[in-house]
């Protein structure tokens, strides 16, 4: 596919922003149709271009009146309010309108370019990788454009991998004070493709490995890789106890292969399963399978998880964006109305604002938040509750950063074997060097 067929006139789009006056009817000369993708009522000539609010004489009326078209449908594309709903909404306008060549108009043109290429990339089932190429080529703002890149990349990938996904398996564990558990209050997330059975692991804890690893077992699934979204300081990673046991499952099948080779019985012969990769981002230092950068894909069948670097609360913070960008797990980077605290472990309040405003909080709205830990009772949140409610990150940096310094935690009481044990994979010093 070449970024020709993804330009928007192909498909008989036509873009706009700013209407001066006496040209409504130029700039829609040819169009059968208007889609309006700017706020309510800024159809308008008020002031000799299109504008923001609505008076008693503009609004979207006036412009159909003017251009002498009829409107297909008027979505109001806002940077606080980029949900995948919208973005199907769109889609759906210009598909209604098809092939009818349609003009789309907002204010500056952006939002509009924004509109004409996820509707191109998703009828083409472009990668979002293509889908940016080709708008970059073409000279269009909006890729540089945060909120509006990541709107337009995540349809366009749900779109593009439909229909060729296996459906999420997903299961929230939690880490309580009760039953055996380190009262960590630490979240813990199986995530899984029906389809295939592969499934990955996020922030095991080394007091729930049996039950982690027996909901696995239980469900028909194969553990393929354990990711630790940072070197936790207030439990021990169960990533190393975890491919203990696969090791020791794996040494057992094989000892009673050669038993029964020995008597005669003739082994039979077993798949052998491979043990799951630890992983962890590489800036934490910590030993593990798998070093993991900024943009790196976790495969498990046919979904996959991204990894953002996430920088603040430890140097080495990464969260993890699920294909579709319905669901970011975002480690101690991003907690239901809080963070992370930023005294330790090469932490920082500025890094870890920047992280969240710039990697976090340009996600889809609609995007929903699943944190480390909570201490209330909470479960999930969303990127849009977050940017509006967050006690710490709706503040400004300055604001920010002296939060931070006065909080005046107490040092967690398992720092000391914690993090030693998790710059290991999860094993004290001892059994590291047994590994």
């Amino acid at each position: 596919m070449s970024a020709a067929d993804l330009d928007p006139a192909r498909h008989g789009l036509r873009i706009s922003g700013a209407i001066l006056p006496g040209s409504a009817a130029e700039k829609a000369a040819g169009a059968t149709a208007v889609l309006s993708l700017a706020k309510e009522g800024c159809i308008t000539e008020k002031e000799g271009c299109i504008t923001d609010t609505c008076d008693e004489h503009g609004g979207l009326a006036a412009f159909r009146e003017l251009a002498g078209r009829p409107l297909v449908l008027h979505h109001a594309v806002t940077m606080d309010a980029l949900t995948h709903g919208l973005a199907q909404s769109i889609y759906d306008a210009l598909a209604a309108a098809a092939p009818a060549p349609t003009l789309i108009i907002c204010r500056s043109g952006k939002r509009a370019c924004a509109g004409a290429a996820l509707f191109t990339g998703a009828k083409l089932g472009a990668s979002a990788d293509a889908v940016v190429a080709a708008a970059t080529a073409r000279g269009e703002e909006w890729v540089s454009v945060a909120p509006l890149r990541n709107w337009v990349c995540a349809f366009v990938t749900r779109a593009a991998i439909a229909g060729r996904r296996g459906e999420l398996v997903f299961r929230q564990l939690f880490d309580g004070s009760g039953g055996g558990g380190s009262g960590s209050s630490s979240f813990t997330y199986v995530l899984a493709d029906a389809s295939t059975g592969d499934a990955v692991l996020i922030d095991p804890v080394l007091e729930h490995v049996a039950r982690d690893v027996g909901l696995v077992a239980e469900m028909g699934l194969r553990l393929r890789v354990m990711l630790n979204t940072h070197a936790h300081a207030d439990h021990v990673t169960g990533t190393g106890a975890i491919k203990a046991r696969f090791a020791a499952a794996a040494a057992a099948a094989a000892a009673a292969v050669t038993v029964a080779e020995k008597e005669g019985e003739g082994g039979q012969e077993q798949e052998e399963e491979e043990p799951p990769l630890s992983a962890i981002g590489a800036a934490s230092g910590a030993a593990a399978d798998v070093q993991l950068h900024h943009g790196d894909k976790v495969r498990f069948g046919s979904r996959w998880l991204e990894v953002l670097e996430t920088p603040g609360h430890t140097a080495g913070c990464c969260c993890f964006l699920l294909d579709d960008h319905t669901r970011v797990f975002t480690g101690d980077t991003l907690l239901v109305r809080g963070c992370g605290r930023t005294d330790f472990q090469g932490g920082d309040a500025a890094t870890l604002h920047g992280s969240v405003s710039q990697q976090l909080f340009t996600l889809n709205t609609d995007c929903t938040v699943y944190p480390a830990h909570d201490y209330k009772g909470r479960t999930s949140s969303s990127i849009g509750e977050e940017r509006r409610h967050n006690l710490r990150l709706t503040k400004t940096l300055p604001e920010f950063v002296e939060i931070m310094a006065g909080l005046n935690l107490s040092t967690p009481k398992l720092i000391d074997i914690a993090v030693p044990a998790n710059m290991r994979c999860g094993l004290h010093e001892d059994d590291a060097a047994e590994e």
